[in-house]
């Protein structure tokens, strides 16, 4: 008999089983090799979209003269005579400067789901920071039930050009001294350290110590009383503005006025600039040695007639230690031997 070959139902069932699985994984590795680039690509258009919209954002923030408005979805810079708009619109970040635009920063790939902006400017006014968070998502062929390719970005960024004049100004107290009476502080300097030039607008003096009840007079820098009348500590002084040029010599404060003795006390002194920002310098003022002769004077029969006001200061400068004081005889009621007293008119009479 002759033998017949072929395959059983069974075996045919078995195989083609097999084979419909064996494509079907290759069909799906295909596809997940094929989705994974086209995901990958659209990661990278979504990720590329979102740092070319931030640093556009960046460069407008740094550039800007101040900040003019923050809103969670806007921010509005002032450029020193124009202005510079940044927002979300449509799903689109959107600019306008200069009164041109508006223009789009981000493609029509994407949507931006969420543009934040928070002013960050620290209550000092040391310096001046937006931070930005921006969340991009992909719009274009996105296929039913996959992920879209999406990011979020966020930057903190600082103005860099006029903002933050303080930065630039140096206070030298180095070499300090009081005189007059220990009411006028002396001998101390201001410098712009920075390469352009900067404006101071206001001052305030904070103090601690000295007699009680002492108030602050008036300030002379270069020459030229820029305030005057009565303040107490705390108080902020609307000066007339002192413009300081970049890389000149120090500009010297001729003194700081008191109305009392300011020995043993220390006080913060802070400059606010036109731009807002703010620098302090702390000046600690110990205490004034009592003058002593500078050895035993012989003793004469003639008496020595009393120094009229012309000539006291220059009699206390030639007998004491200290420049500008005077001491009280036992004879001048009220005061006890050692105690340092101005050489001014009423206690004239009592310089020794």
């Amino acid at each position: 008999m002759k033998q017949k070959h072929g395959f059983t139902l069974i075996e045919l069932i078995l195989y083609m089983t097999l084979l419909s699985s064996f494509v079907t994984g290759a069909v799906l590795f295909a596809w997940d090799v094929v989705y994974g680039r086209e995901k990958f690509n659209q990661q990278q258009i979504v990720e590329q979209t979102t740092r070319t919209a931030l640093a556009r954002i960046s460069y407008e923030i740094r550039r800007a003269k101040k900040i003019q408005s923050v809103t969670a979805g806007q921010l509005i810079l002032d450029n020193g005579g124009s202005t510079t708009t940044i927002a979300s619109v449509s799903g689109s970040v959107v600019i306008t400067s200069g009164g041109l635009g508006p223009y789009t920063l981000t493609s029509n790939q994407v949507t931006v789901t969420d543009l934040n902006f928070v002013n960050n400017t620290p209550l000092n006014n040391t310096s001046n920071n937006i931070k930005v968070s921006l969340s991009v998502r992909q719009v274009s062929g996105v296929q039913s039930g996959q992920v879209p390719a999406q990011t979020t970005m966020s930057q903190s960024v600082e103005l860099n050009s006029q903002f933050n004049q303080a930065r630039g100004l140096l206070m030298d107290a180095g070499d300090v001294i009081l005189t007059t009476g220990n009411k006028h502080i002396e001998n101390t300097f201001l410098e712009d350290t920075g390469t352009e030039n900067i404006t101071i607008d206001k001052m305030m003096l904070l103090w601690n110590g000295g007699d009680g009840g002492s108030v602050f007079q008036s300030v002379k820098i270069d020459n030229s009383i820029v305030w005057s009348g009565t303040a107490v500590s705390g108080d902020f002084l609307d000066i007339i503005n002192v413009t300081l040029t970049a890389g000149a010599d120090p500009t010297p404060i001729d003194y700081f006025d008191f109305s009392k003795n300011m020995a043993n006390s220390s006080i913060t002194i802070t400059y606010i600039m036109t731009d807002g920002s703010t620098s302090s310098t702390e000046i600690v003022l110990g205490a004034i040695p009592t003058p002593t002769l500078t050895g035993t004077p012989t003793p004469t029969t003639t008496t020595t007639p009393t120094p009229t006001p012309a000539n006291c200061n220059g009699y206390c400068q030639q007998k004491y230690t200290l420049s500008g004081s005077c001491k009280k005889q036992n004879q001048c009621s009220g005061y006890n031997e050692g105690r340092i007293y101005e050489c001014t008119s009423p206690n004239i009479c009592c310089c020794q």
